[in-house]
């Protein structure tokens, strides 16, 4: 059963349950109220024939006037003995008596409403006690029941022109609802069948359809992004294992070629040999960390940028040999500890590689903002702008070894903490490169890439 069907399904069972019961209650309602009206004029009719000048025998000769005269027109009326022995009538049907208005009219007081049947007519009957014993007074229901037939008439016919309406509207209101969702299909169909993430899709509506629209496009658009980087990502992989795959299969030719080589030279062949293979080592382990992109980290967790940046420190120093200073505050931030760490060490791992032998690397932390300082020449206005870009590496860099996927990792981490990468040099000599990180009460719910 589609959308359309069920909604327009759905619109036709609630006009029809709403219908029929309005319908029930004006019904009911109508009943009551005809019968109220007859229960009352039984009663006054009742009371006026007990009333009658000369007993009981002028009760139905017509010759009282006003309103209680001209109800015993429409009214027929029976008297009964104390003994409960029908005394007189005013037509020549015989009422039935039940035991029930026989005690009533032994006791002398009381009154009772019921519905009964004569020569195959409804007839509403009431008989209440006097003083010579009891009056019943019956009235026939012809005219009410004509009157409940009409309304239960109008009534159905009411609930079947309304369920039509409902039917007809709703109809109308599923169609234009599921119109855009059949297309927001068609575009997901054409996705699925073509691979392409740039089908048209309209969202100018303001409605719930048009925001799931909107989500479908914004959703495509993320897609298409995501696609785009990894080929790029793929594309600068493929530029960058060149390089270290040449060298490599130069260097294995070499060595094929020229078994005559002496031990000096075949040192050198080896020494480079295990300079590529580290390069291709520490590329491969850099594009799995930007193809995974934090998913297979811990958790986010509050932690101290001083203790982190610690830890980093002294297995630089263990492995460089270098002097590493620090100076930090008391700042928090709210981020996997791992790839913090892994952030700070590559920050590090870049100033090392650019400050002169000698020359310290300075890691400041102050405010949660992070700095790495180098005493090298400094970065250029273009590197400031592309410093963070993958395989990004600048001309004073090519020499020297890395894959120029370090600093980009820098900027993936610290953007999904919701942080911010800074670049530039400092005033006495060198390049500062950081972040910034905001406060642990700041914790992003979502990846941002």
């Amino acid at each position: 059963m589609t959308l359309r069907t069920k909604l327009t399904l759905a619109l036709m069972v609630l006009s029809a349950v709403a219908t029929a019961s309005i319908g029930a209650l004006a019904y009911v309602s109508t009943d009551r109220q005809l019968t109220s009206e007859i229960d009352s004029n039984l009663s006054d009719v009742a009371a006026y024939a007990s009333a009658q000048p000369g007993g009981r025998d002028s009760f139905g000769g017509g010759g009282g006037g006003g309103h209680g005269a001209v109800q015993l027109q429409t009214v027929l009326i029976q008297r009964l003995n104390p003994d409960g022995s029908v005394q007189s009538s005013t037509t020549g049907i015989r009422v039935p008596v039940t035991a029930a208005d026989r005690s009533l009219a032994a006791n002398g007081s009381g009154q009772l409403y019921r519905d009964i049947t004569l020569d195959g007519h409804p007839y509403r009957m009431l008989t209440t006690a006097d003083e010579h014993g009891a009056v019943q007074a019956l009235r026939p229901l012809t005219e009410s029941r004509q009157v409940l037939d009409t309304l239960r008439f109008r009534i159905l016919i009411s609930a079947v022109i309304v369920v039509l309406a409902a039917a007809a509207a709703g109809w109308l209101v599923a169609r234009q609802v599921t119109r855009r969702l059949r297309e927001l299909a068609g575009a997901a169909s054409m996705v699925a069948q073509t691979g392409r993430l740039d089908v048209p899709t309209r969202t100018d509506s303001r409605d719930e359809t048009g925001q799931l629209a909107r989500a479908f496009t914004a959703m495509l658009a993320a897609l298409d992004r995501s696609q785009s980087a990894q080929r790029r990502l793929v594309q600068d992989a493929g530029h960058e294992l060149r390089t270290p795959l040449t060298s490599l299969q130069t260097n294995l030719d070499v060595l094929a070629r020229h078994p005559e080589l002496d031990a000096g030279q075949q040192r050198q062949i080896l020494s480079d040999l295990h300079s590529e293979t580290r390069e291709l080592t520490m590329l491969a382990n850099e594009l799995i960390e930007l193809s995974l992109g934090g998913a297979n980290d811990s958790q986010p967790e509050q932690l101290r940028l001083a203790e982190a940046a610690n830890r980093v420190i002294v297995r630089a120093r263990r492995r460089t040999g270098r002097r590493i200073t620090l100076e930090a505050d008391a700042s928090a931030a709210y981020a996997p500890p791992s790839q913090l760490e892994r952030a700070l060490a590559n920050l590090v791992d870049n100033a090392v590689k650019f400050s002169p032998d000698g020359t310290p690397v300075e890691l400041t932390i102050a405010g949660g903002r992070v700095t790495v300082r180098d005493h090298g020449a400094g970065l250029d206005a273009v590197d400031v702008e592309r410093i963070f870009d993958r395989f990004y590496r600048s001309d004073a860099a090519r020499q020297l070894p890395g894959s120029g996927l370090g600093l980009s990792i820098v900027h993936d981490v610290v953007t999904r903490a919701g942080g911010t990468v800074i670049a530039g040099n400092h005033p006495a000599g060198g390049a500062v490169i950081g972040f910034v990180l905001p406060p642990p009460a700041f914790q992003p719910s979502s990846n941002p890439h």
